[in-house]
């Protein structure tokens, strides 16, 4: 805990007990109060960048979508779910090689350590969109929301880019 944190919750302890006195806070309440805030503040601790969609492709109803996630908190999270009200199903997705040979497949979660940075990008991690509700149009965006194992969830708007 910083001195500015200490400071600032025996502040609020003192002027809870002058003006309400029936209502005066413990120093473990203020330690609580002071703890799940900075609990909050590292759960948010996850920065989303260069995120984008492929346009569909024309006669087809899925598409991919790439970006980086930094964590900046202190402890290892997992993006574990992406939703979106443009797909009933969306996964993440790794691409592999094995025996010479481009696989892709679905992965549970993606690990992120603290103070790292993933990226993804084609032929590696990356969101899969499939059932399509309608074509993805370049120019256009569309709304996703990441979830990650420590209660963290995350509305994205991703640009959707043109194929050419």
């Amino acid at each position: 805990m910083s001195k500015q944190q200490f400071f600032c919750g025996y502040l609020a302890l003192l002027i809870a007990t002058l003006f309400y006195p029936g209502t005066a806070l413990s120093h473990n309440d203020v330690s609580e109060q002071i703890n799940t805030s900075i609990k909050r503040i590292d759960k948010a601790a996850v920065i989303v960048t260069d995120a984008y969609a492929r346009e569909t492709i024309p006669g087809t109803n899925l598409s991919s979508m790439y970006m980086k996630l930094k964590n900046n908190g202190s402890e290892e999270l997992s993006l574990v779910n992406v939703t979106s009200d443009i797909s009933p199903r969306i996964e993440i997705h790794e691409h592999t090689m094995r025996n010479g040979l481009m696989k892709m497949g679905k992965v549970e979660n993606l690990k992120i350590k603290s103070g790292e940075e993933i990226t993804l990008a084609p032929y590696g991690f990356h969101i899969m969109v499939f059932n399509l509700k309608a074509p993805l149009e370049a120019k256009h965006s569309a709304i996703i929301t990441l979830y990650f194992d420590n209660e963290t969830n995350i509305q994205v708007d991703v640009p959707i880019k043109s194929m050419k």
